[in-house]
């Protein structure tokens, strides 16, 4: 696809280093340096996650996502473009948003995903008419594909097609748990935890709960507005703010939408992989601004950057800590007496609590001596 791959990175010692993320067989050697590639893009943004996206994407789509190369490379290319994607998938153009979305489900939840959260966070960006059909889309390809969930001994006996027949026959979504296939899924998608791991079976069982209601989501006609809701309803609690639906749809369909897409640049961003591509990692970037710091931290690339850079984090609480640890190291001690500056840093704190990353405070008020200082 050429919008694709007009955007890829032309620097050549990067793309040297993106050569190992080109799928081709690889010995046990190159297996171990693939992944300790994708451990050092985790950790420093090098080389782009946009860059990888567009070659793996590419190379799928070219292959017309065949079940022949998924199960080829199914724990190593096609293992990190699902990874990739839904780390992406804010970003993505509602075309390639369908095509992740409807072909990555399965392989997602087992991956660990959030599935049924991160497609939660993506449809409050559209309105409620554009919702609905960014969901009849991905549910129309969804239908139309017959892959198993997974290509491991136990996936390959339940096929997508299979699964859906199985939602329509038992009615009214009611206790997951006791879903016919259930106990089947979960082994397809985590065959390997003990018996005695119980935090991992629990896990399993919740995420397993999650994709089968993602697939009653798209399996039967569904409300989009109430789904949409229903994510609202979630962070309401989290954070303790009430919300009447006209603030919902004014949140999900505006403001969440001006951080994500609603700059002019945007169109020359991953809204995206047909964008140019031009973010750059947020903790590289956070250093540079200590002196307009209050402008870029509110800059939509800035915002999305960040965003990136949190999810990298298996812990929410943890990936706030660090963000909260780099601001005070990146700006100093001192840099709260700047009233510009202290203002950024509490509307970053109100961007994040929206965007499910609530905590305490970065910074608070020392009433001693009269100044901002950072911590609780």
């Amino acid at each position: 696809m050429a919008d694709l791959n007009e955007n890829l990175t032309t620097d050549k010692t990067n793309a040297i280093i993106l050569d190992i993320f080109k799928p081709h067989e690889l010995s046990e050697a190159e297996r171990i340096d693939l992944f300790v590639k994708y451990d050092h893009m985790l950790n420093t943004g090098s080389p782009r996650f946009e860059d990888v996206f567009v070659i793996l994407y590419n190379y799928f789509n070219e292959n017309q996502f065949s079940p022949y190369f998924i199960e080829k490379y199914f724990d190593t290319y096609w293992l990190l473009f699902v990874k990739i994607g839904w780390r992406l998938l804010p970003r993505l153009q509602s075309k390639y948003t369908v095509d992740l979305v409807a072909r990555t489900l399965p392989y997602a939840a087992a991956q660990y995903i959030d599935v049924k959260k991160e497609f939660s966070e993506i449809l409050i960006l559209y309105s409620d008419e554009d919702a609905k059909l960014l969901y009849t889309q991905i549910k129309q390809k969804l239908l139309s594909l017959d892959y198993p969930i997974s290509f491991n001994e136990y996936g390959k006996n339940i096929t997508i097609s299979q699964l859906i027949k199985k939602i329509n026959e038992s009615g009214v979504e009611k206790d997951l748990s006791r879903f016919g296939m259930f106990a089947d899924i979960q082994k397809a998608f985590f065959p390997d935890i003990p018996d005695d791991y119980e935090a991992a079976k629990k896990d399993a069982l919740r995420r397993t709960m999650e994709f089968i209601e993602m697939m009653y989501f798209f399996a039967k006609d569904s409300d989009v507005g109430v789904f949409k809701g229903t994510y609202f309803d979630k962070i309401n609690n989290q954070i303790g703010v009430k919300m009447s639906k006209e603030v919902k749809a004014e949140l999900g369909a505006k403001v969440l939408a001006e951080y994500f897409s609603g700059e002019e640049e945007s169109e020359d961003l991953i809204e995206g992989v047909g964008g140019s591509f031009n973010e750059k990692p947020f903790l590289a970037e956070l250093p540079k601004h200590k002196t307009d710091f209050a402008g870029w931290i509110t800059n939509a690339a800035t915002l999305r950057s960040l965003i990136l850079w949190l999810g990298s984090f298996s812990d929410k609480a943890q990936a706030r800590r660090e963000l909260s640890k780099n601001l005070e190291t990146a700006l100093g001690a001192d840099s709260l007496t700047n009233n510009d500056l202290v203002l950024a840093i509490a509307h970053l704190n109100e961007f994040l609590a929206k965007n499910s990353y609530p905590g305490d405070d970065f910074m608070h008020f020392d009433e001693l001596s009269g100044k901002f200082k950072f911590g609780k």
